[in-house]
């Protein structure tokens, strides 16, 4: 395989595909994932049974913003959290990781199990129109309340040591997500270096003693984010994250086949309660601003944390709640959500929840 080709382009693909067991009859390029070029490859021959694989290409910035430096090497942490997670998974877990067949170091490959054609993520099913029903809603909720408890538990033990020693080599995973999240509380309130129009005009309503305890929060938080070694965490457990394969049938019924958690680029050891409360947050997002979805949402949540305690009780709900709320702050005016309008009315309720 030769390093000469430019890898995120379709053409350049092909060829370096041409000679490996997965040839191109087709390649296309799949939106949503933020940190790579990643590509769905409809195979000239079936490989192990599968007719399409997905391929994620890493440069050392992300596609969308080349000034944003992420070093190829997450590659090598995202390859090795999900092989560790084959591996501490009960056989027949419903919420699961795709199957790693190449990482090619030098070329910054990766070749995995596809979804299916017809897999969404989590978030974009939740908005659609016609929702899933509430028994898949629970489905859905207790299996990734399962998954990501097991992660945790397993990095509490001491057969986990010698891996929280590995990923702690991946200080700019531990560095990025303290940034996207405490590093920007206190400036998302107030708006002093990034003015958000739907948030700061006027501005956030926050009393100067709540906001020095928000700061206080937020440095600690922070801290923690950069050093916590609690146990292992995902890193970047949302929706959007999660692939969703279910059939519906004609008459309406639905049939889960599975949920494949994708994207661990920032896998590092941390705090549990961070992974949960990142979840709930979205998906009380959602909620909020597709309300058809409620009784799926308000399903699945329960189920979520039902799954989640069944497996680790000792969750550390204060602070998944304290999560949940910044995260609120921080991403809904960012993400650009409709309607506009309901956009503070959910920044004002996680500043609320924040101090609370």
């Amino acid at each position: 395989m030769t390093t000469a080709l430019d890898l995120s382009h379709p053409k350049h693909l092909e060829h370096y595909l041409s000679t490996t067991p997965w040839a191109a009859k087709s390649i296309t390029s799949l939106s949503g994932g933020y940190t790579n070029f990643t590509f769905r490859i409809e195979l000239v021959t079936p490989f192990q049974g599968q007719e399409r694989v997905v391929l994620k290409h890493g440069k050392s910035h992300i596609p969308m913003a080349k000034e944003f430096s992420f070093s190829v090497e997450r590659q090598k942490y995202e390859v090795a959290a999900m092989n560790k997670m084959r591996e501490i998974l009960p056989p027949d877990s419903l919420a699961r990781v795709p199957v790693i067949y190449l990482h090619d170091e030098a070329n910054h490959v990766i070749v995995m199990e596809d979804a299916g054609r017809d897999a969404v993520n989590l978030k974009e099913l939740l908005r659609r129109p016609n929702p899933p029903s509430t028994a898949t809603g629970a489905a859905m909720g207790r299996a990734l309340g399962e998954f990501i408890a097991t992660l945790h538990v397993w990095g509490k033990s001491d057969q986990a040591r010698s891996s929280l020693d590995f990923f702690d080599g991946h200080p700019q995973a531990r560095g990025i997500s303290a940034w996207a999240t405490y590093g920007r509380l206190v400036d998302t309130i107030v708006g002093k270096s990034e003015s958000i129009p739907l948030i700061h005009d006027p501005p956030l309503e926050v009393s100067s003693g709540n906001l020095e305890k928000i700061s206080k929060l937020a440095e600690e938080r922070a801290n923690e984010m950069r050093n916590s070694r609690e146990t292992m965490t995902m890193g970047d457990f949302w929706p959007g994250n999660v692939l969703v394969d279910v059939d519906r049938g004609a008459d309406g019924s639905e049939k889960l086949r599975k949920l494949l958690v994708v994207d661990w680029e920032v896998a590092r050891p941390g705090v549990a309660a961070f992974d949960v409360g990142q979840f709930q947050a979205e998906i009380v997002t959602v909620r909020h601003f597709n309300p058809i979805c409620g009784p799926a949402t308000e399903a699945l949540d329960a189920a979520f944390l039902e799954g989640y305690l069944s497996i680790e009780p000792e969750l550390d709900r204060q602070r998944a709640g304290q999560h949940l709320a910044t995260h609120l702050v921080i991403w809904t005016a960012r993400v650009g959500w409709e309607p506009a309008e309901k956009t503070r009315e959910l920044v004002e309720r996680g500043l609320k929840s924040i101090v609370l």
